[in-house]
């Protein structure tokens, strides 16, 4: 069993029990204050709409919303609780592989062997860096 399973996509035919709306998390959603008016709802855009990250979720998405067969799909991870994480905590942009950076750095001041942190990096050659 993956530790982080994929979701099913916006396009993918759903299994007969399940519905979009019942396997999709619920969260508070905030709008810019600069953000575009609708002329015909007196609504926010929605691309200026988001899920407020430090408020908690109002309903998690269910264990049957996701696809334990398959692996996560890394970009949803990353829109979804790699970012609202990101920006609870106050930092503007961070990448995927910054975290190996930093895993790096953090091992080797810890005092681990520079061949051991290049090998768990998955480097070919130990002198890549």
């Amino acid at each position: 069993m993956p530790l982080f399973p994929g979701r099913y996509s916006m396009t993918e035919p759903l299994p007969q029990q399940l519905s979009r709306d019942g396997i999709e998390p619920a969260r508070t959603m905030v709008a810019d204050p600069n953000a575009r008016v609708s002329r015909r709802t007196g609504e926010p855009d929605r691309r200026y709409v988001k899920a407020d990250a430090h408020a908690l979720a109002i309903r998690c998405a269910p264990s049957s919303g996701y696809k334990w067969s398959v692996p996560v799909n890394p970009a949803g991870l990353a829109k979804h609780p790699f970012e609202p994480a990101l920006a609870a905590l106050g930092f503007d942009h961070v990448r995927w592989h910054d975290l190996r950076h930093a895993f790096a750095v953090m091992s080797l001041t810890a005092g681990e062997h520079y061949m051991a942190v290049s090998k768990m990096l998955g480097h070919a050659i130990y002198v890549t860096s």
